[in-house]
């Protein structure tokens, strides 16, 4: 449904447009970097755009002693930005694409215990999104889209899950530290790049368009 807004709506750092949803707003937008685009298309602008600031924060120069805390810490941010794109996907198509609503009601259903039903968006704005092979039939059943291989993420995920629950130190052995530096942030983000690029095929744009929106915001 509609959210509606009685004043002003602004945009900013502390506030962003939900990429699936429709606004009501009686006095206009403010904010400015507004793009309107159909489809799947918000929820990849979306996220390249955190690529982007990624990207950017890869370019600081940072001090030696805190070089493992800063690197781990956007190496987290790669994966919550990647979590964040698949919800933020697979909700656009819910909400944008015909028949799509009906299926995810389907697949909902047969994954939630009877005593346990959300209602449609509830289930899949809080699935957990690092089960990539959960996530693929989800894609397969609700999008009808094919989603490339992620058993990269799926490996990347042992660390994530090991840097941000046991202190670095592996599930394995309690012994060996995981260790990030600033080329694994800069593989991590080509791969979600490329993730991108794959399923812009589905936004009715180039992923060099998407790009271009991109940086002409940024001036």
């Amino acid at each position: 449904e509609p959210t509606e807004i009685s004043t002003n709506l602004y945009l900013g750092e502390d506030r962003a447009c939900i990429p699936y949803a429709f606004y009501l707003s009686e006095k206009g937008i403010r904010g400015g970097g507004i793009t309107l685009w159909p489809g799947y298309g918000p929820a990849i602008i979306y996220a390249k755009n955190e690529i982007e600031r990624i990207r950017e924060a890869l370019n600081i120069e940072v001090l030696p002693e805190i070089q493992e805390s800063y690197y781990k810490g956007l190496y987290i941010e790669c994966f919550s930005c990647l979590e964040q794109f698949l919800c933020d996907f697979v909700l656009c198509g819910i909400y944008n694409v015909k028949g799509c609503y009906e299926k995810a009601e389907q697949f909902r259903s047969g994954k939630e215990k009877d005593n346990q039903k959300n209602d449609v968006h509830t289930f899949y704005f809080k699935f957990v999104y690092h089960k990539f092979d959960v996530v693929s039939k989800m894609f397969s059943r609700v999008l009808g889209i094919q989603l490339p291989d992620m058993g990269y993420f799926t490996q990347q995920n042992d660390i994530r899950n090991d840097i941000v629950h046991r202190t670095s130190l592996t599930k394995k052995d309690r012994m060996t530290y995981r260790h990030i530096n600033k080329s694994d942030v800069v593989e991590m983000v080509e791969h979600i790049d490329c993730l991108l690029r794959d399923l812009s095929i589905y936004s009715g744009s180039t992923y060099e368009e998407i790009e271009s929106i991109i940086m002409n915001h940024k001036k």
